[in-house]
């Protein structure tokens, strides 16, 4: 522990105001003693003067001495190891180490100067991922299996460990270089992203690289970046996803990318993809299920491709209910049936379809279907394509049988089954007498209808 004393002036009043002070005591004093007759009084008169002034400046300047007890802190080295799947591809030096085997070389290499540094600061050692103890970093029968190397998230977490522990004297990444995050090299070159050279200088902390893999020409690999997009949607609102495909030591390529969900299939495009460049690949879905869906692309293996890793990424995406979608179907206008509709319409949370019938099939013909308003009843639309769109159908006094509806409602039926809503209002067109009590939909009404010759509305 060292021990430093300084002086110090504490006074609060500015230097030029400290200043005038001085020079008027002084020629104040100066002045006074002008008039005294030369001697040795007038000799000594002077000086106890001029040091009474000088103790009132240095009283007005206040001075204080400062005692400082210092203590070394100890400083960090973070080496960070990469041990993505790429770094056991061949280090192209001509021995045939991969360039994992290039970076445990170079730790095996440094230990006497490891050891010097660990005499003045403390070394520590991640992977990708997070801390990991040297042993692990440099076990033999652990290749590295990295999914995927993220250099920046890398370099962030000894710095956001340094927030509560020592300072950070420097960083050292061994690393081939491949990364598919914000550090990646741009389209056609090998030089940093101008906005990724900025942040490494905002890092505060020096950064060396050590070189691993000098292979040229470089591997052949096509990779897909980190999906894009939102964490979260909304049933049966679009969600749209964004992938960044890579193309690396091939020519000019087609490739034949696909996207799933759940790991089942939902397209096919084949790519068109130009020497050493990436394409931005759009896709655009409609979730009908609530709960978390996981979106994947892939894209097919080329000949002579280095790995296979990075063919695929996946998006984790939960789907919330944005609004209730009500389908009503009124047979016949009544204030029960507007009074239904208003409700639902003035609800923020549900986004209603009504339909009422005002004119069935077997309404008055004389006037042609040009001269009317009124739209035909979209009966095959609503209960083929459009039913997995609805939370809820309301069936309020409706006989389907005009419609020619019957072969309509084993959808009904499955969709009920699957977790749609079915509310069925009654009148003199509903339950029995609106033809509902035989199957397939009675199977799923709540009541059991009396469908006996000469039975009303009434018998449920």
């Amino acid at each position: 522990m060292a021990v430093h004393t300084t002086w110090l002036w504490t006074t609060p009043w500015p230097p030029t105001l400290l200043l005038a002070l001085g020079l008027a005591l002084f020629g104040s004093a100066w002045l006074a003693l002008r008039r005294l007759p030369r001697g040795r009084l007038r000799t000594t008169l002077i000086a106890l003067r001029l040091a009474t002034t000088a103790g009132i400046f240095c009283l007005l300047l206040q001075p204080a001495l400062l005692r400082r007890w210092q203590q070394p802190q100890r400083s960090r080295l973070a080496v960070i190891v990469d041990r993505s799947a790429s770094m056991g591809l061949p280090s192209g030096d001509g021995d045939g180490h991969s360039r994992a085997e290039r970076v445990d070389e170079f730790l095996r290499r440094g230990g006497a100067a490891q050891a010097a540094l660990q005499a003045t600061m403390d070394v520590e050692f991640y992977d990708l991922d997070g801390p990991r103890p040297q042993a692990a970093l440099q076990d033999p029968q652990v290749p590295p299996m990295g999914d995927a190397s993220d250099l920046w998230a890398a370099l962030q977490r000894p710095l956001a460990a340094g927030k509560e522990a020592r300072p950070l004297a420097g960083m050292l990444l061994l690393s081939d270089g491949v990364d598919d995050g914000a550090l990646a090299a741009d389209e056609g070159g090998d030089g940093l992203h101008a906005t990724a050279a900025q942040r490494l200088r905002q890092l505060g902390v020096p950064v060396n690289a050590m070189e691993v893999a000098t292979a040229t020409p470089p591997p052949k690999d096509l990779r897909i970046a980190p999906l894009e997009g939102d964490p979260f949607a909304f049933l049966h609102n679009s969600v749209q996803l964004r992938a960044t495909i890579h193309s690396r030591g091939f020519g000019a390529l087609r490739a034949r990318l696909r996207w799933c969900r759940d790991g089942k299939p939902l397209s096919e495009q084949t790519l068109f993809l130009a020497a050493d460049a990436a394409q931005v690949v759009t896709f655009t879905d409609k979730p009908y299920a609530l709960g978390d869906v996981v979106y994947s692309v892939d894209v097919a293996e080329q000949p002579g491709e280095a790995t296979l890793a990075n063919n695929r990424q996946h998006l984790a995406v939960t789907v919330h209910r944005d609004k209730l979608r009500v389908l009503q179907v009124a047979g016949r206008p009544s204030w029960d049936a507007r009074f239904l509709r208003q409700h639902l319409k003035e609800s923020p949370n549900v986004d209603l379809v009504s339909f009422f019938i005002l004119r069935t099939p077997t309404s008055d013909a004389s006037i042609s279907e040009q001269e009317l308003s009124l739209i035909p009843f979209p009966v095959d639309q609503l209960f083929t394509r459009e039913l997995a769109t609805f939370d809820a159908v309301v069936l309020q006094n409706f006989d389907y049988r005009p419609f020619n509806m019957a072969q309509y409602l084993p959808n009904l039926r499955q969709a009920v089954a699957g977790g749609l809503g079915l509310i069925m209002v009654g009148g003199q067109n509903s339950f029995v007498a609106g033809g509902y009590a035989n199957p397939p939909l009675a199977e799923v009404l709540p009541v059991t209808l009396d469908g006996s010759p000469g039975a009303t509305a009434a018998d449920v």
